[in-house]
């Protein structure tokens, strides 16, 4: 028996019995604005009117795409000046990505529209406090390398996806100045602004929260800017080992998926999933972009290291040499989607980013609701198919401690 059956077969005795795998999708409502701002507003079944609401707001740009010089970070300096509150207190919490920024809080409802209006506010070059503004770029300090971001830059050598601004690679270092306040305002009216933007809300009434998000929105007005356009990163030729940053002793082991139209993200959702499996454990970090897909796990030590790898390359080569999968792995990856969707919809915080995400990604937000569906009707050959387009040999990195090949150094395992 393959090595990656085996490692299936042992995985589905310890699998837990699965149920229907039915998880109901919540009630959606979608609306907009004239100036481009998507309204989602979902009300999960069953569920009594809450006193708060889960909200998720998604801007159009991030630390690889925000056009800025080395040291200047100016994405993650806009997501730190519009979270910004006093000593104790917190309203909004940012996630900066390569190309978007979420922004997120649970409120209740009759402060909801007071925050969507201060998030609006805080995004406009007229709401540029000079006072706020000092304060925030007198403290950024861009965070410290870590173990993704060399795998990141391993999978993406020669674009802006490949190094965060303020560490080091393509986004450059933090050394540069601080903007001044006139460079921050051009900024946010260039960037940031309702076009493209996403509004994400869960719980309450649906026609209040819609009126509530015009009336905050109504102020910020598109972003006169261009998004730069994607360049096509070539796919690796060979398996890539680079050493951490100094002093970073996490070892990550994982894929670049390759890009493929992917209409309702279901190929990297199952790529995803099966790769879970034969790990016998969840991904450290998953990045979509628009290229493909990072996926990442974290080995503690070198025995550790050497049992996800072998587990791992198995998996890759069975694909890449046509061997089918198992009706079993197939199923188990299922209900490991099955799993993740339950998480997923487990607090109303945690659906609005399901939504977010999967809105952002393929415009389609009620997707993972019908994806084991869509997969069982295509069954485990077309399955397999898909994988062997996404997962190749020739995209898994490692990232390992000093001693190791220089960052960027590759070699063929």
């Amino acid at each position: 028996m393959p090595c990656v059956e085996l490692l299936l077969g042992v995985a589905a005795l310890a699998a837990p019995a699965a149920g229907d795998g039915a998880v109901e999708p919540p009630a959606l409502h979608e609306s907009g604005l004239e100036s481009g701002l998507r309204v989602l507003v979902a009300t999960p079944q069953g569920a009594a009117a809450p006193s708060a609401v889960a909200a998720e707001f998604v801007l159009a740009v991030g630390w690889a795409n925000d056009e800025t010089g080395p040291g200047r970070d100016l994405a993650l300096r806009m997501a730190e000046f519009v979270t910004k509150a006093p000593e104790g207190e917190a309203h909004w919490q940012a996630d900066v990505r390569p190309s978007t920024t979420h922004f997120r809080g649970e409120f209740q409802v009759d402060g909801l529209e007071a925050e969507l209006a201060t998030l609006s506010k805080w995004l406009t070059a007229d709401g540029v406090d000079e006072a706020r503004f000092n304060e925030v770029m007198q403290a950024h300090r861009a965070p410290a390398a870590d173990a993704f971001d060399r795998f990141r830059e391993a999978a993406w050598p020669t674009s802006r996806l490949g190094g965060r601004a303020g560490q080091g690679g393509q986004g450059g270092s933090s050394s540069g100045a601080a903007p001044t306040r006139d460079a921050f305002k051009e900024f946010l009216a260039q960037r940031c602004g309702c076009e493209g933007a996403l509004l994400v809300l869960v719980g309450g009434r649906p026609a209040a929260l819609e009126l509530m998000a015009g009336r905050a929105f109504s102020g910020l007005p598109r972003a006169r800017g261009v998004a730069p356009a994607e360049s096509l990163e070539p796919f690796p030729s060979r398996p890539r080992l680079v050493a951490a940053p100094p002093g970073v002793q996490q070892r990550l082991i994982g894929f670049r998926l390759a890009w493929q139209e992917d209409p309702h993200g279901d190929a990297r959702a199952f790529a995803r999933a099966w790769l879970e499996e034969l790990a016998g454990r969840p991904a450290a970090r998953f990045e979509e972009t628009p290229q493909g897909a990072l996926l990442a796990f974290a080995a503690s030590d070198m025995a550790s290291e050497q049992s996800l790898r072998d587990a791992l390359v198995a998996g890759a080569e069975q694909l890449a040499t046509g061997r089918p999968l198992s009706d079993a792995g197939f199923r188990l990856a299922l209900d490991r989607l099955d799993l993740r969707l339950a998480e997923a919809t487990a607090t109303p915080a945690a659906l609005a980013r399901l939504l977010a995400e999967e809105a952002t990604a393929t415009q389609e937000p009620l997707a993972p609701f019908e994806r084991r569906r869509r997969l069982e009707r295509e069954g485990a050959e077309a399955a397999a198919r898909r994988l062997r387009t996404a997962l190749l040999p020739a995209g898994r990195i490692e990232v390992a401690p000093p001693p190791a090949p220089e960052p960027r150094a590759t070699e063929g395992t």
